[in-house]
């Protein structure tokens, strides 16, 4: 259920008895999309403590009552608080969350309003490459949801979503491409033996460029909304990224590739394997909320990843150009 501003207070202060008694105020509700509010608040308070002056309590999504992603975000970020990743801090790190998950505030701007405002570009990309990297050298606990406790077999997983997916997005897509995206994945899953071996890390799977703010005092990209994080591999960050933003300004890989530190690039089946979800993904979601234009485009990307053709298969295949090689200092 979606909260008032004055519901909220009385359910932190229920949950946070600690903070009873100082003045807490509601400066903003932060919005879900287009004309959808959320139950996340940004409070401004009196405490004597400069962190909790001005904090963001993040409360469970309006149509459900599970928790489950508060949990995901604050065992996430006390993985991420070990390191030096910009990313919102946990303001009660050791109590775990049942109404709302109290963090830090990031002050600064999204990537949009960033380049709007004259930022360059490339600049923005390589600091988000940079954050994303950080990222990725932490350690999961183990492979799937960091809320359980049981190991998921990660090749399998993938495996079982690209199917499932395919799927639930043939009936849409028609018969003939339908045939051909799944001789693609036919093709391409051997290539995730190669990652068989490979210890887990901790990924965000929302990763594109809304969820970074571009910190108004570090100038890092910071990285936010965490209630999605998994134990997996990096290309299944890399792919949203791909589709999602890179597609719209390719012109900008390198400079994210340079951040990320990678001076060659993924390896092209398997990073295509893992990108082929996310068309999959985006045509039923687009078709079950009647957004047509989207679906239309989500369906233009599997043909041409399919068929190796459009700017995905660009940034793909493209070479990195020699000036955007990250080459470490010299010791």
């Amino acid at each position: 259920m979606l909260l008032t501003p004055g519901q909220a207070l009385e359910s932190i202060i229920q949950e946070y008895p600690s903070l009873e008694g100082y003045s807490l105020n509601i400066s903003k509700q932060f919005s879900a999309g287009v004309n959808r509010l959320s139950n996340a608040f940004l409070i401004l308070s009196d405490h004597p403590n400069e962190q909790f002056r001005t904090f963001v309590a993040k409360g469970a999504a309006p149509h459900t009552s599970d928790n489950s992603s508060l949990l995901v975000e604050w065992q996430a970020l006390q993985l991420v608080g070990k390191h030096t990743i910009p990313s919102p801090s946990l303001l009660f790190p050791r109590q775990r969350p049942k109404e709302f998950l109290l963090i830090s505030f990031v002050e600064g701007t999204n990537p949009a309003d960033s380049i709007q405002a004259g930022n360059p570009p490339d600049l923005l990309f390589r600091e988000i490459g940079k954050t994303l990297a950080e990222l990725h050298r932490i350690e999961s606990p183990r492979f799937g949801a960091l809320i359980e406790d049981k190991d998921t077999d990660w090749t399998e997983y993938i495996n079982r979503k690209i199917r499932e997916n395919g799927e639930a997005c043939a009936p849409i897509i028609g018969e003939e491409l339908a045939a051909r995206m799944e001789d693609l994945g036919e093709k391409l899953f051997p290539t995730l033996e190669q990652e068989r071996e490979l210890s887990s890390v901790l990924i965000h799977r929302d990763i594109y460029l809304h969820n970074f703010i571009m910190d108004a005092h570090s100038g890092r990209a910071s990285l936010i909304d965490f209630g999605m994080a998994f134990g997996g591999r990096p290309l299944y960050d890399l792919a949203k990224l791909y589709i999602i933003d890179l597609c719209e300004q390719p012109e900008y890989r390198d400079d994210f590739l340079a951040g990320y530190s990678e001076s060659q690039l993924p390896d092209q089946e398997l990073l295509s394997l893992y990108i082929l979800r996310e068309p999959q993904g985006m045509i039923k979601f687009y078709d079950t909320i009647g957004q047509t234009e989207q679906m239309n485009r989500a369906i233009s990307l599997l043909s041409n990843l399919i068929d190796g053709t459009g700017i995905i298969t660009e940034l793909l295949n493209q070479p990195i150009l020699s000036s955007h090689v990250h080459r470490p200092a010299n010791n």
